[in-house]
């Protein structure tokens, strides 16, 4: 089955009732919860749930229901949960579906951040939107709006990470050049990579207005790369310098030559390097994109592509940020149907790689385990679903890596995984020649 297929197939699933677990079920926040009964902020009527981890082994979750943008945490790997917290006071229209949804992250002190799309009245047009909560404070601060362009355009697919000192970086997909160029009449590939750091500490958010910034705000977006894939969602990662700093780097599909969608990665303000050579030439954006996690030095990367020689799920690694990569490992054909990777490096130092299968009636988690990339592990089935489902997340957590697979319409379930992967072959993954 092709990924149009299985993109096809999935849109015609409904919701299910069987689920079988090969793993650990932690926990289930509630009984099961059909969808014509939901009723904010309750997570399960959220399409998408996206979480993070804190240094504490805290954590938190982010969805959306009815316009509103939620957050609540778990201190006890989800037996119990706080109260959510309303993140917007007035509601807009939140994008939280598939690859585009709302992201969070917290700091070494436990300061609380949150982005996310608000979709405009224009036809393929929203903006980034971002709020915090500092440690110890009730509400968040007034959403504010990141893209600094006055015209309408689409800004999306936003990725954010923060560092231990509480510096924002947030990156997104910008059609505002090939908005510009098409009123010029002018030929333009793709869309643009954008990207701005906040400080919210020194900057007061509340003086803000919830309203798109002029261009003399301090947050200031820099362009990086035109000519990439328009609807793929961005991975983000941050990896060491030499001189002991931490740098934003950013995978993504990437348009070479004649609309061939393959992957570049980049430390933001330096030049790309391709890093993946199936030559996907595909008329269309796949919606489907990369996933990353840096171990040391090295940064280790997940992707699919559907090529002519080469197609399915894969995986590659490099020590020198793109300038060579390790052969690829194809871990799943595309007859399989795999989609939307997961890659991490786990609390206990060791990479995990989990992606969905789907089988033309239930979807699957499948996870492999790897020290370093080199080997890895026999995959094992964690999990099946015959219904909806949104896209696995594992999360690096120091008491034991959880999985986060949401089934909308039903109990937020997270599953240990920590115990996977104990032996580990390097010949029973077959490499492709890139």
């Amino acid at each position: 089955m092709s990924y149009m297929q299985y993109y096809f197939c999935r849109m015609l699933n409904v919701i299910g009732v069987v689920m079988v677990c090969f793993a650990v079920i932690l926990t289930e926040s509630a009984a099961s919860t059909t969808m014509e009964h939901c009723e904010a902020p309750n997570i399960a009527c959220a399409k998408t749930v996206t979480a993070t981890v804190s240094p504490t082994g805290r954590i938190l979750f982010a969805w959306t229901v009815d316009d509103y943008l939620y957050v609540n945490y778990s201190d006890d790997r989800g037996k119990t949960f706080s109260r959510p917290i309303n993140v917007n006071r007035t509601p807009e229209k939140v994008a939280a579906r598939g690859e585009k949804r709302p992201k969070i992250a917290v700091d070494s002190t436990g300061n609380i951040y949150v982005s996310w799309i608000k979709k405009l009245p224009q036809k393929w047009t929203s903006n980034i939107r971002f709020s915090w909560l500092k440690a110890g404070e009730a509400t968040f601060s007034p959403p504010i709006t990141v893209n600094d362009d006055t015209e309408p355009a689409g800004h999306s697919f936003n990725e954010m990470m923060v560092s231990d000192h509480g510096e924002v970086t947030l990156v997104w997909l910008d059609s505002r050049h090939s908005r510009a160029a098409k009123k010029r009449g002018e030929p333009f590939v793709g869309s643009s990579i954008y990207w701005t750091t906040i400080n919210p500490s020194s900057l007061n958010l509340s003086s803000l207005k919830p309203l798109p910034l002029s261009e003399s705000t301090t947050l200031k977006n820099t362009p990086y790369v035109n000519g990439n894939c328009v609807c793929c969602r961005l991975a983000l990662t941050q990896r060491e310098t030499k001189e002991g700093e931490l740098a934003p780097v950013v995978m993504w599909r990437h348009i070479f030559g004649d609309n061939v969608r393959d992957h570049a990665l980049g430390v933001l303000g330096e030049p790309l390097r391709r890093v993946s050579f199936e030559q996907w030439k595909v008329e269309g954006c796949p919606h489907h994109g990369p996933s990353i996690s840096a171990q040391d030095q090295r940064i280790h990367m997940s992707w699919f592509n559907d090529g002519p020689n080469a197609s399915g799920l894969f995986y590659a690694y490099t020590d020198n940020l793109g300038e060579t990569v390790s052969p690829a490992f194809h871990f799943s054909k595309s007859t399989e149907s795999p989609g939307h990777p997961s890659l991490i490096t786990g609390g206990d130092g060791k990479l995990k790689l989990a992606w969905q299968t789907f089988d033309g009636t239930q979807s699957g988690i499948s996870i492999t385990i790897s020290a370093q990339g080199e080997q890895w592990s026999d995959v094992k089935v964690v999990t099946t679903f015959s219904g909806k489902t949104d896209y696995p997340f594992l999360l690096a957590h120091p008491d034991g890596d959880l999985l986060l697979w949401h089934k909308p319409g039903h109990a937020l379930t997270l599953i240990d995984v920590s115990q996977y992967g104990e032996t580990q072959h390097g010949e029973t993954r077959k490499k492709v020649a890139q």
